[in-house]
């Protein structure tokens, strides 16, 4: 990729009303894991996110955080094709998740417990897309088991790309 950084589209909550409480990777645990990635970040995420991406900037000064380059609320076909130039996606469980997945694109997908029906009650492995690896809390709240693992996907990955 001659030297080019990752590109990564990031989301980390849902705004669905009944399961969002379930859904949000605490912004600062996230943070610490994209800090230690030479990464292009490419926000996906909607809504008011001015604060957290404010925290992404003091707890990861050195990672490349993009805004607006990823319309997740426009045409859902230009939305895909900008999901198709990323070189991969880390994401909770919202319709980002999906559209990867049926798109065939490297996906971290981090879930809440319990998880929504739609994936299985153990491992790793999504019976929808092949391309979603399914990072599971092993507590229901608990992210810090879904972070440890992404950190480790992601260090994976990564260094796969490069070699």
């Amino acid at each position: 990729s001659g030297g080019r950084r990752p590109r990564i589209a990031l989301s980390w909550k849902t705004t669905n009303d009944e399961q969002g409480r379930y859904r949000y990777v605490p912004v600062s645990r996230l943070a610490d894991v994209i800090a230690r990635h030479v990464v292009d970040w490419h926000v996906a995420q909607h809504g008011d996110i001015r604060d957290d991406v404010a925290t992404f900037r003091t707890w990861a000064p050195h990672a490349g955080i993009h805004l607006y380059t990823l319309h997740p609320l426009g045409c859902m076909a230009a939305f895909a094709a900008e999901l198709a130039d990323m070189d991969m996606v880390v994401t909770t469980d919202n319709t980002l998740l999906h559209l990867a997945g049926a798109l065939g694109i490297p996906t971290l997908a981090m879930l809440s417990m319990p998880a929504y029906w739609a994936w299985p009650d153990r491992g790793r492995e999504s019976r929808w897309y092949a391309s979603v690896k399914l990072l599971r809390q092993i507590r229901s709240g608990g992210w810090a088991d879904v972070l440890d693992s992404l950190d480790a996907e992601l260090e994976s990955q990564l260094s796969r790309k490069n070699n």
